[in-house]
């Protein structure tokens, strides 16, 4: 863990070895000119900030488990996706 503005902490997770054993899920990212298209036929748009988004997904059970950690305070399982986790992006979609 690390202070984060002298204040906050943050967490300073390493996954490689969860990350060595995740099956990649397979996600087609959609094309913009696609995306462009289904557009056209809307009047009204919304833009959304996705800051801390990852947080928002809670896991599983069995995330849970997996993604467990252990430091100088305690063993901890994360409630909330961690971005350092592989399949977080195409979960996070």
């Amino acid at each position: 863990m690390l202070k984060k503005n002298g204040v906050d902490i943050r967490l300073c997770i390493d996954d490689k070895q969860v990350n060595a054993v995740t099956i990649i899920m397979e996600y087609a990212m959609p094309l913009v000119d696609a995306l462009l298209t289904d557009m056209e036929a809307y009047l009204w748009f919304c833009s959304l900030d996705a800051a801390s988004g990852f947080w928002a997904v809670m896991v599983t059970e069995r995330a849970r488990k997996v993604s467990a950690f252990v430091c100088a305070l305690g063993h901890f399982e994360l409630r909330r996706m961690a971005f350092s986790l592989k399949d977080a992006p195409m979960i996070y979609q």
